[in-house]
């Protein structure tokens, strides 16, 4: 080999090392990708007044946006 090629060998193989990350497939954002994601359209609803004892009722939807499973484990009434 030339003795005057090896700075261009070097500065070649430090080019390379320092672009490899960006070559590389990201695992951060594939994990984020495989998370769930709970939507609902009407997060809120008023009831009309209602008397003291009566009971009221209403159904909330829940859409999975995310590519994960979603599994509700806990519901709190307000």
């Amino acid at each position: 080999m030339n003795p005057n090629r090896w700075p261009i060998f070097l500065l070649l193989g430090c080019g390379l090392a320092l672009l490899a990350p960006a070559w590389a497939p990201a695992a951060e954002p594939a994990a984020a990708d495989a998370r769930p994601l709970a939507v609902a359209p009407a997060p809120s609803f008023t009831f009309e007044p209602v008397y003291d004892g009566e009971s009221v009722q209403h159904d909330f939807a829940i859409q999975n946006r995310g590519k994960a499973d979603l599994q509700i484990q806990k519901v709190n009434t307000g």
